[in-house]
């Protein structure tokens, strides 16, 4: 396994990739996770595939609250990080400027997929990729617009946006909102869209609960 950075126009994301050691073309696993590393390849890593391992923007994970305080000139981080998520501070500044934490998270995804693809050893006809948590919500809408993802496998990650406007105590959500989705369509329906193409398990209220569900 090699660990390495994928560059981005405005920084860089941590990424462990691996390759199977005879020569030929192999199909591609992507799988997300906030802080690749060696070992994280291995249960992922069948001999007749390539494999990457990589965390999102922002990355890593712990930072942002530090920077912020209220009126009282109290840290953020003594009020939020639990029920708001440590990147929630950060979502508000996205979407001040039109932007979503999903959508650059999308962007991170594309552009590492771009770039196996040019590998002369990378197969993209059938893309499979993995995630938990927030990453999954990136990974359905990822393998929603890109065609090369074959099969998705997403794990503890919010079921749907109307549990976020039922339920009055929500925990890390924040990363999984495109504002005014509910309008149009929820999370089962981005489900649904993709069909055989993904598998979800232990979907999560807003409350952090699971969800008693079958896989599907």
């Amino acid at each position: 396994a090699k660990v390495l950075e994928i560059q981005e126009q405005d920084g860089s994301v941590p990424a462990v990739l691996s390759t199977p050691a005879v020569e030929g073309r192999y199909p591609v696993t992507l799988v997300l996770n906030s802080n690749p590393s060696e070992a994280d390849v291995e249960p992922h890593s069948p001999a007749d595939h390539i494999v990457l391992v990589m965390g999102l923007r922002p990355s890593p994970v712990g930072e942002e609250p530090a920077h912020c305080v209220d009126s009282n000139g109290n840290s953020c981080t003594k009020m939020n990080p639990e029920f708001l998520g440590p990147f929630y501070l950060l979502s508000q500044r996205a979407m001040l400027v039109d932007k979503t934490l999903i959508g650059l998270r999308m962007d991170d995804i594309f552009a590492a997929i771009n770039g196996l693809c040019r590998r002369p050893d990378a197969d993209c006809t059938g893309v499979t990729g993995q995630a938990s948590g927030s990453y999954g919500i990136v990974l359905l809408y990822a393998a929603l617009l890109d065609p090369r993802f074959m099969h998705i496998a997403v794990d503890h990650s919010l079921a749907s946006y109307r549990s976020v406007v039922d339920t009055n105590l929500h925990r890390g959500v924040s990363e999984s909102i495109l504002p005014g989705a509910l309008l149009h369509f929820d999370l089962p329906d981005v489900v649904a869209a993709l069909g055989k193409r993904v598998t979800v398990t232990h979907p999560i209220a807003a409350d952090g609960e699971i969800i008693p569900s079958k896989a599907h």
